[in-house]
């Protein structure tokens, strides 16, 4: 029903390999096999003004890497001081496959775009490997939240409707206002509306659209009256806390007891 070839558990994986496969016969035929290096994104998008890596695996410890990409200038490769690169060296993990990890952040863009990633192997050991991925611009949303006399309100809960991009992008889902009334939370600058839900207690609940055309929003609450305080927690009849009679019950009993004053007024 087929072959399965388990990949090494440790060190290195990657390279070129030969399968040889006798049957009962002794009739051999061999297989050559090209098990490429494992590259994985830390997010499965990527957005302005953010910052992300790209890890290799699969690799001897110490091999070298060219980087590149196309189109060129979006995205900016660097190391753990910040500098810019277009070279990575594994490190001598075996338990994690040695991996070889750089730092990746991105040019300013003004729609989103696709770029491809290429991994060479210096030595040539290694199979070329490409990866693609699409980069967003972003913009930065200013959210105040105020009460109906423009105070600020702290600790407002405001929470994004959830999506498969802002899921792809690594977005936290909840906020919470500051001292100020404010949060500040960057999205993808894209035609397309994100919905906050914004929760505090003795408030009325409120959505409110983020739009990229617009980043700074101030949002006001409006606070549960009295009223409808009151009508939540007043007890009413039959419930066995009090409360005051119905008053078509009270028409009922005046009827019935209409005979009984009659007599007792009698002289």
């Amino acid at each position: 029903n087929g072959l399965i070839i388990k990949t090494p558990t440790t060190g290195e994986f990657a390279g070129n390999y030969e399968l040889t496969i006798k049957n009962a016969n002794d009739e051999t035929i061999t297989l050559n096999i090209n098990r490429p290096l494992r590259v994985t994104w830390s997010n499965k998008a990527l957005m302005n003004e953010q910052s992300y890596t790209l890890t290799i695996k699969g690799a001897t410890a110490d091999s070298i890497f060219n980087l590149s990409q196309d189109p060129v200038d979006i995205l900016n490769f660097k190391n753990n001081d910040g500098n810019k690169i277009t070279q990575i060296t594994s490190i001598d993990k075996s338990a994690e496959y040695n991996p070889a990890t750089v730092k990746i952040d991105t040019n300013t863009l003004v729609i989103p775009e696709s770029v491809t990633a290429t991994i060479s192997s210096q030595s040539g050991k290694y199979a070329d490997v490409e990866s693609s991925i699409t980069v967003y611009p972003s913009v930065l949303h200013t959210i105040t939240v105020t009460d109906s006399n423009q105070q600020p309100l702290e600790e407002v809960s405001a929470i994004l409707t959830n999506s498969d991009l802002l899921q792809d992008l690594g977005i936290e889902a909840q906020y919470f206002t500051d001292e100020n009334g404010q949060i500040k939370v960057r999205l993808p600058n894209i035609n397309e509306a994100f919905t906050l839900s914004l929760n505090k207690q003795a408030f009325a609940t409120k959505t409110y659209d983020l739009v990229a055309i617009e980043n700074e929003h101030t949002i006001i609450l409006t606070p549960i009256s009295s009223k409808e305080t009151q009508e939540n927690t007043t007890p009413k009849f039959g419930t066995g806390s009090g409360g005051s009679l119905p008053i078509w019950l009270v028409v009922i009993v005046g009827f019935l007891l209409r005979p009984s004053l009659r007599h007792l007024s009698r002289p």
